[in-house]
Formats: C-alpha cells, sequence, structure tokens
C-alpha cells in the first residue's frame, strides 16, 4: 500500500517539477510511512510513499523494467502477480525482485494498454513510457484505491488524494462544483468522475487514463460479466461460492508482515475469518470494536466467531472524544464526506494497526450477495408499485405538482409514481428535492433544483444487462454507493492509521459470480445473501446464521445533542456554513432544534451538515 503521486507534460518540456512532487509525495506519509521515491523524466516525474508489505527490501518504487524505459508506482497490491510473473518470465522477461509492482511494467510492456485486464487485486496505477512519451493511469475494477488528477498549464496531476494536488504551484480550480454539492445532500459523498471541486477529477473504478501525442483519453477496461452458476443444484452453487470466496481469501493473505482480520459477528467478516482459518493452520488475529450500548454494540457475537475459529481476538469499547477527533477524520478526505461510520472504522483500524500491518474485511458481501435490507425494501415496493396500473402512474407524477413545495406527501406521491429502479434511487435520499428546496437560497439553490436529483445514481443502472430489479440495484450500488462511500471510507480510515485492507470478497471473479446468481440464492423471502449464507452454515454456529444484520452503529442522535452539540452551534449555525450564503439559517435553525427536542429528528441531516462546515472550515484554513 502506498501513495502515488506525478506530474506530466501533455504537450511540451515540463521544467523542474521535482520539488512540487516530493511536496505531493510529503502529503501522503501517512499512506506509506516506511519508504519514498521519485523517478524523474524530462516530461514526467513520478513519486510515491510506501507502506511496505510484500519483498520489503527489493520492493522499492519507483521501479523500472530491464532498459529503464518504462517505470511503474502503484498503490495496492497485486494478487495474482505470481501467475502473471510465471508467464511473463516464460515469454523471456527478466525479474530482478520478488515485488508485485515489478509485474506490472512488464505487463505493459507484453499486453500494452490491456494489461490492467489480467490483474487481479486492489490498485492505482501510473506507469511511464519514455519511448512513447505516454502515461497511463489505471485503476482497480471495484474502486478499492482512489486516484485523483487534474489539469493545469499543460500538464496533468495526479495523486492518492486531493491534498497532494494542492501541495502543488499550480492554479487548480477549486470552485465549488453545484452538482456534487447537491450529491452530497441526496447521499452523503461525491462520486467518480466528480469531486466536490470543478478543476479535479477522480478516476472512476475499472478505467485507464492515456496521456500521449497531447492528447488525453480515458477508457473503461471492465464491465462485469453476469456469471450465471455451473452448478445444478444448492449443493454444488454453494460449493462454486465456496471454492472461489477460499481462493480469493487464499490469494490475499500473502504478505511479509503480521495480518489480520475485522470481525463484526456477521455473515461476511465472518466467512472471510472461516476462510483465512480453513487455509492457514498459524495463528489468526481479529478485531472488533464495540459501545457499552448494547444497542450498538457487536463484540458478543464477534466473540462467538472468534472462539469458534480459534482466533486471537482482540477488543476495543469505544468512549471517544468524538468533537476531538471528528474535524480530523473529515479532513481526510478533502471534500464533504457523511458517512458516520468513519468512526469506528477509524478506530478498529488503529486497534488493527497496534497488532499487524495488513487487515482483511468482509466489505462488499451486501453489495454481491444481496444482503442490504434496502434491497428487500425495494422488492416489496415493486410488489406494492404494481398495483397501480401504469396507465395511471404518469397521473401520480403529475399529481405531485399540485402540492405546495415542501408539503410531507409531495415527495412520497412522487416516488410512488417512479418506476422500480427510480423508487430506489429515491429511498437513498438524505435531502430529498423538497427538503432541499426548504434548505437551500440564492444562486445555488436555483442551480441545484434545476439539477435531475436521480440522476448521479440512476446513471448507474445503464449497461446493466437485465431486468431483474436486485440485480440491477447490486450493479448500481457496484457502481455507486461500494467506491464512493464504502470503499472510500475505508481506504482514507485505514490509511489514516498506515494500515492497509484487503477486501476478498470483492474478487472481480467472485463479483461476477455473486451478481450471476438467480434471486432465490440472493434473497428468499426474509433471508439476504443466502448462497453466501448456505457456506457460512458449513463453518459458523448457528445464533450466528440467525443473528439479525446489525453492521457499524453509532449513537449519532445522542452525540449531536450532547458531546457534538458546541461543534454544532459553532460550525451548522457559525460561519463555516453561515458565510457560503448557501443555507437559509432559519432552516439550520429549526434542523438543530428538531434533533434537540423530537425523538425521531433529522440527526442524518444534520450529520452531513456538520461534516460539510467541518470541511468547509478546515478547507478554508489550507
Amino acid at each position: 500500500m502506498c501513495g502515488i503521486a506525478g506530474i506530466i507534460s501533455i504537450d511540451r518540456p515540463l521544467g523542474d517539477v521535482r520539488d512540487q512532487v516530493l511536496a505531493m509525495v510529503g502529503a501522503l506519509r501517512h499512506r506509506g510511512p516506511d519508504d519514498t521515491g521519485l523517478f524523474a523524466h524530462p516530461r514526467a516525474v513520478l513519486g510515491m510513499a510506501r507502506l511496505s508489505v510484500i519483498d520489503l527490501q527489493g520492493g522499492k518504487q519507483p521501479i523500472a523494467n530491464e532498459t529503464g524505459r518504462v517505470c511503474a508506482v502503484q498503490n495496492g497490491e497485486i494478487y495474482n502477480y505470481r501467475e502473471l510473473r510465471n508467464a511473463l518470465s516464460a515469454r523471456g522477461h527478466r525479474f530482478q525482485t520478488q515485488s508485485d509492482t515489478e509485474v506490472l511494467v512488464h505487463a505493459y510492456e507484453e499486453y500494452g494498454l490491456s494489461f490492467p485486464e489480467k490483474l487481479t487485486g486492489m490498485y492505482a496505477v501510473a506507469i511511464w513510457d519514455s519511448d512513447r512519451e505516454r502515461l497511463v493511469l489505471t485503476r482497480d475494477r471495484l474502486g478499492e484505491k482512489p486516484l485523483f488528477f487534474a489539469y493545469a498549464h499543460g500538464c496533468l496531476l495526479f495523486a492518492s488524494e486531493m491534498k497532494a494536488l494542492m501541495r502543488t504551484r499550480a492554479d487548480l480550480d477549486l470552485t465549488v462544483d453545484a452538482a456534487a454539492l447537491d450529491e452530497y445532500l441526496s447521499f452523503g459523498f461525491v462520486s467518480a468522475p466528480q469531486t466536490i471541486y470543478l478543476g479535479i477529477r477522480k478516476l472512476a473504478p475499472g478505467h485507464t487514463l492515456v496521456v500521449e501525442d497531447g492528447q488525453i483519453k480515458i477508457t473503461r477496461y471492465w464491465v462485469p460479466d453476469l456469471r450465471p452458476p455451473a452448478g445444478r443444484n444448492e449443493a454444488e452453487i454453494t460449493d462454486e461460492i465456496e471454492e472461489l470466496v477460499e481462493r480469493s481469501v487464499r490469494r490475499q493473505m500473502n504478505a511479509d508482515v503480521p495480518l489480520g482480520a475485522f470481525l463484526s459477528g456477521g455473515i461476511d467478516s465472518s466467512v472471510v475469518v472461516a476462510m483465512m482459518r480453513k487455509v492457514s493452520n498459524g495463528p489468526i488475529r481479529t478485531f472488533t470494536i464495540g459501545f457499552d450500548d448494547s444497542a450498538f454494540d457487536e463484540r458478543d457475537p464477534a466473540r462467538t466467531v472468534a472462539r469458534h475459529l480459534g482466533t486471537t481476538h482482540e477488543e476495543l469499547v469505544l468512549d471517544p472524544d468524538i468533537a476531538e477527533i471528528l474535524p480530523r477524520l473529515v479532513a481526510a478526505f478533502d471534500e464533504p464526506f457523511g458517512d458516520k461510520s468513519v468512526v469506528p472504522t477509524y478506530f478498529v483500524a488503529n486497534l488493527a494497526r497496534q497488532h499487524v500491518k495488513v487487515a482483511l474485511s468482509g466489505d462488499g458481501g451486501d453489495e454481491v450477495f444481496g444482503g442490504y435490507l434496502s434491497y428487500m425494501d425495494a422488492l416489496h415496493k415493486e410488489r406494492r408499485a404494481k398495483q397501480i396500473p401504469a396507465s395511471l402512474r404518469p397521473v401520480v407524477r403529475r399529481m405531485w405538482h399540485v402540492y405546495p413545495s415542501g408539503a410531507p406527501a409531495a415527495f412520497r406521491l412522487r416516488k410512488r409514481g417512479y418506476n422500480a429502479q427510480d423508487r430506489f434511487v429515491a429511498s437513498s435520499f438524505v435531502f430529498d428535492p423538497d427538503a432541499k428546496r426548504q434548505l437551500l437560497c440564492g444562486d445555488v439553490r436555483a442551480k441545484i433544483v434545476a439539477l435531475d436529483p436521480l440522476y448521479p445514481k440512476a446513471r448507474h443502472f445503464v449497461g446493466c444487462p437485465t431486468s431483474d430489479l436486485l440485480t440491477a440495484i447490486q450493479w448500481n450500488d457496484l457502481h455507486h454507493y461500494l467506491p464512493d462511500d464504502i470503499l472510500a471510507k475505508v481506504d482514507r480510515m485505514t490509511m489514516l492509521n498506515s494500515l492497509e485492507s484487503r477486501a476478498p470478497l470483492l474478487d472481480h471473479t467472485l463479483v461476477e459470480h455473486g451478481l450471476g446468481l438467480p434471486r432465490r440464492y440472493k434473497i428468499w423471502g426474509h433471508e439476504a445473501k443466502v448462497a453466501l449464507r448456505k457456506v457460512a452454515a458449513r463453518y459458523l454456529p448457528q445464533e450466528i446464521l440467525t443473528r439479525p444484520k446489525q453492521g457499524f452503529g453509532l449513537p449519532v442522535k445522542a452525540w449531536l445533542s450532547t458531546s457534538l452539540a458546541r461543534l454544532v452551534e459553532d460550525t451548522v449555525l457559525g460561519s463555516p456554513l453561515r458565510s457560503t450564503g448557501w443555507f437559509r439559517q432559519a432552516a439550520l435553525e429549526r434542523l438543530v432544534r428538531q434533533n434537540r427536542h423530537t425523538a425521531a429528528g433529522p440527526s442524518n441531516r444534520l450529520w452531513l451538515l456538520l461534516c460539510l462546515g467541518l470541511w468547509l472550515e478546515g478547507s478554508a484554513r489550507c
């Protein structure tokens, strides 16, 4: 795991920018505290900060081919590097190290721009080809590793985090993008290719960016291939899924440093740990966090799994100074980010880093195998919506306009008129269109009201090769919620602790098989993740299989009214939000008042505004 950065001239000599790239690398040292490296060419300078995990002595970066004409830096891990190395060696390539990064330069030489199609792993890679004066940037299929870029002064700048781009002398356009702000208010994050800034972009997962001959071209190299199971019955399908999970875990346990796993006691993380136990006779370390409040505590089920599988288990009971830590967590994203589970994710990563350098997780299990309660809800609403005749649905949509803006029934009526996919998108809103109309003012209100509120998420249904609703919403989450919320959160919080996190359930072949399962092997009645649960039943106690889904939870509403109350007053009602001119002060005061005095107060909305204000305050200081 590393942080990577660089500056490349698009069409002219670059000049000496080594000091700027070194400053970029300096901003990424939390991602790679073990080493730094630099490569310089008249048209390109690449840099990196390394967290040593594989080939600790020989795996220094940047790393080049035999001639030194092709050079690479990488953030992440290539899990199939040994198979690739053997295949490339058989074709005459010579290797100097045991590093997975060295495989990249030879794979590029052998396969050209299609080399990412050969990779299995999590990665953000930059390759400079001196002979062609070509830069290649590529990002892993699911988006586990981030990659940002910007254009300035005839150059392309790239980095693992936006803060590194801001360490340069480039005149970046840091104007807030109204469409990105709208997406943040709707969903709590900003998805690729946008960032909160007009002048900085994210390279989307499964894409490659090439700079050559004065041109910049971005192409997509991976679209999930829905693979129906080869098995003919339940036992064969369970065998197939188990084999794929086991293979992925086996690959991802390769490391030259101590390795462990996050364990919540849920199906996903428990299956990963069970497979770790199956493929390894050595000690396995597991980590969980909890609260004294049983409503948010996961320690008991995690202990049950740890005892059953014989792991060395570590726990932490959280009682954080949330007002002290939250500004630092928000700052790690360099743009607004409102997922509350950053808090437990940070602390479980901090706990793990005290014992290991790599931790496996169960991330992706819900998206791949159909685990979210929202999926069951969408299927339920699909059945209910069919009660409205198709000929009447346009009438229902038109009726929405009869209601005054902000009427409680207005948005609910509108959702009833949406199709099933749009209803799923609308059910994800934090601030729905009516709420945004009440909240916003001025030019930003006019810009946001004119936007299609569904578009940022609904666009990800495009390309889904099936009309099955469940598979379509899984597809959507794999392209929107998973990379830009879940995986962004895990990357920043683990990297803030210089810890590498790996997600075996996001092996791309396993993902394609999971998506391709018939619906009855995903959700059947009130049971979710049916296929993965069948695998779990072979290794885990019955009480874990029947435990209700919980996930990372935390007492946000209580925090907002107690330990965060002063921060809310200063940030949400104070100058950070007020000075933007975007918000109606009366609407902000109403949200604070409702959270304090109403049992079902708007804590999710208030949390989003608090994180937005903290980001604004932090960015103003930079």
